[in-house]
């Protein structure tokens, strides 16, 4: 499948035939993607979407929780004084 959003001519330069790519999101915008690269055509199955997508769920998660961390330091720290 095409996606306009990629450049062909940089993937045939760099021997890219197929990319997965899923979006990290953050409180309501999107903060990053991971991407997957393969010389092979029609490279990735659904599984691996599956599990790149899993995989970026976590990211999400594990952001959550640090800038949850990071309110809570910053809640502790306007206590002290």
């Amino acid at each position: 499948m095409l996606d306009g959003r990629v450049d062909a001519a940089v993937c045939t330069e760099l021997g890219i035939r197929s990319v997965v790519a899923v979006p990290l999101r953050g409180v309501g915008q999107t903060v990053g993607i991971i991407e997957v690269f393969s010389a092979n055509s029609a490279s990735f199955t659904d599984a691996h979407v599956r599990m790149l997508r899993r995989l970026g769920e976590l990211a999400e998660s594990a952001n959550r929780a640090e800038i949850r961390e990071k309110q809570r330091e910053q809640e502790y720290e306007q206590q002290e004084y």
